[in-house]
Parts: C-alpha cells; structure tokens; sequence
C-alpha cells in the first residue's frame, strides 16, 4: 500500500516537473513574443516618423509648385524674349509634379505597410494575451496539484498516528482484561 502511494506521489511528481517544464517554456515564448512586439512597435515608430518627414517633404514640394507656377506665369507675362529660361522653368515644373506624383505612391505604400504592421502588432498582443491566459491555467493547475500533495502527505500521517493510538488503546485494554477477574453471568 506504501509502494503504491510512493508510486503514486513519484508519478504525480513527474507531472508536476512537467507542467513546471512546460511553464518555463511559455514563458519563454511569452518572452520572445513580447520582445518581437517591441521590436516590430519600433518599425512601426520609426516608419511612421518617416512618414511624416514625406509628408512634410510633399507639403514643401507642394508649396514650391505653386511659388514655380507664379513664377512661370509672371515670367511669361514680364519676358517673352525669355522664352528659353520659362521652357527649362516648366522643365523643373513637369519634374517637380513627377516627383510629387512619385512622393504620394510611397506615401500610399508606406500607408499600406503602416498599417499591415500594426495589424500585425495587433496579431500579436492577441497572441500574447492567449499565451499569459494559458499561462496563468498552468500556475493555477500547478498550485492546484502542489496542494493535493500536500493533503495526501498529511492524510497519511494522520492515519498513521490514529493506527499507533489504536494499537496502544487496544494495548491497555487488554492490559487491563488480564488483570481484572472475568465475570460471568
């Protein structure tokens, strides 16, 4: 009966390592989780500053659009024996609309994957937010079966005292059924 509660108690321990390997490990990946996290919240800030540094860039290209179109005007109106200067002026100006035309596709794209990031950033906190609920199960589970070994441990003492306190009372019984003269009836 003993080697079957030590057997018992040896397995519950084996189970007991086992939750505890497998806590360490979500922690682990909880860990690495929450790093990648960090990291990718980083991107995220840095892709967004620069985001802003193209917006400012596309609002100051868009202003020196507008400074170079009166420019080209007046200078039509002013100098038309000029006309070999207000030519490369539009020149700069065609370039200037391609390369503000080129500005918004990056914007666009940089929007894109802004938001895919954070998506992303979304995935994962719902991840880690399963992973710290599975965790906190496995501490509970744990507490639970570190508590029912210790019932049993005190279960077993107390019957084996209330055993040594039997035997010592049906001791003194006897003790005291030899000693007395028997009766009969």
């Amino acid at each position: 009966m003993i080697d079957a509660r030590s057997y018992d108690l040896r397995s519950k321990q084996l189970v007991l390592e086992d939750v505890q390997k497998e806590i360490a490990r979500a922690r682990d990946l909880n860990s690495r989780l929450g790093s990648d996290a960090g990291l990718l919240r980083r991107d995220g800030d840095k892709q967004s500053q620069d985001l802003y540094e193209l917006r400012k860039d596309n609002e100051f290209q868009g202003a020196r659009n507008l400074d170079m179109t009166g420019q080209v005007r007046e200078l039509e109106v002013r100098l038309k024996d000029r006309e070999d200067q207000a030519f490369l002026a539009r020149k700069d100006l065609e370039a200037n609309k391609h390369t503000n035309a080129a500005l918004r596709g990056h914007n666009v794209d940089n929007l894109a994957e802004k938001d895919a990031l954070e998506k992303h950033a979304q995935v994962l906190a719902l991840q880690n937010e399963e992973i710290t609920r599975e965790l906190d199960k496995f501490c509970e589970m744990d507490e639970y079966v570190r508590n029912q070994l210790d019932r049993r441990s005190r279960v077993i003492g107390i019957r084996a005292r209330n055993d040594q306190e039997l035997r010592q009372s049906y001791g003194r019984i006897d003790d005291a059924r030899s000693r007395s003269p028997q009766r009969r009836y």
